[in-house]
């Protein structure tokens, strides 16, 4: 690892069990006037926040990622904003695997956490608290149900994750569009065409492959966050932007349905942050300000 300088940013980089090579950015605690301590401290017994972008995003782009940096530097965190294969739109990981958003299966996203989780844990990190916005909160709900890291990981925090549950889109103001991209998508997977790229429109216009669209929305429904949370043992936010919780959305009404979930998820706290639309934009410190609050720090 380079010499660390008091002012750097560390772009640092894990390959996952299978091979697949990820991207990032540590960054570490700073002092109250935004400049990293005059002497940056080790990793070692250190607590660190992994957070991980949405849909097609990335470490670097992701806005709402890099303004919570700062906050949670202030803090004295360590921050590793890190890539999962589902990065951008589509990459390739080696001459017979493509990966981004568009090729995804969002499982395997076990392997992309554990890959930056073990990282640091040969660092001697004692602490990770694990953040992810959009489908990266989706993702770290997943990994923590599956029982990732219980040694390392303190707390989870998951920033506006849609609820991918085909009964949840079946029943809701989009329903038709949702049943045609189905049924598109489970047509050409019968055909032995999963790997076909499709423009589909519901929940958001993108390309996606048939198999990763059913993947995603299909009436497996294996990333439904009303099954994941009462999985999860450790502490675990999950907000919302008040603005983003209009009907024909994969948010609607989802913090009253994980309100409910009551004595099934005793360790689930749920946050709305208000004025705040699905980026957090102008809204940013707000966020970050609830998410230290619950944290219990400042």
């Amino acid at each position: 690892m380079p010499e660390r300088r008091p002012d750097w940013i560390e772009l640092v980089h894990v390959r996952a069990a299978d091979g697949v090579r990820l991207d990032g950015a540590l960054s570490p605690p700073q002092t109250a006037d935004g400049i990293s301590l005059p002497a940056v401290p080790s990793l070692a017994d250190a607590a660190v926040i992994i957070c991980l972008h949405g849909t097609g995003s990335n470490f670097y782009s992701a806005r709402l990622l890099t303004e919570l940096t700062r906050p949670f530097c202030l803090a004295g965190y360590w921050v590793l904003r890190g890539n999962t294969r589902g990065h951008d739109l589509a990459f390739p990981i080696d001459s017979a695997r493509l990966g981004g958003s568009s090729y995804e299966t969002v499982a395997d996203c076990q392997h992309d956490i554990a890959a930056w989780m073990d990282w640091l844990d040969h660092q001697g990190v004692a602490r990770i608290l694990l953040l992810g916005h959009s489908l990266g909160g989706v993702k770290v709900l997943f990994a923590a149900a599956r029982g990732l890291a219980p040694r390392l990981l303190e707390r989870v925090i998951a920033v506006s994750p849609p609820r991918l549950a085909a009964s949840f889109f079946a029943a809701g103001s989009r329903a038709d569009e949702f049943q045609t991209d189905l049924t598109r998508a489970a047509a050409l997977v019968d055909l032995g065409q999963q790997d076909t790229l499709l423009p589909i429109r519901f929940p958001m216009p993108y390309l996606l492959t048939a198999a990763g669209y059913l993947d995603k929305y299909g009436p497996q429904s294996r990333y439904d966050l009303l099954e994941l949370v009462p999985q999860i043992p450790c502490p675990t936010l999950i907000t919302y932007g008040a603005r983003e919780l209009r009907p024909g959305t994969a948010f609607f009404q989802v913090p009253e349905a994980l309100q409910a979930l009551g004595a099934a998820a005793p360790q689930l706290t749920c946050a709305v942050i208000a004025e705040a639309d699905h980026q957090y934009t102008s809204v940013a410190a707000d966020l970050a300000a609830s998410i230290l609050r619950w944290i219990g720090v400042g």
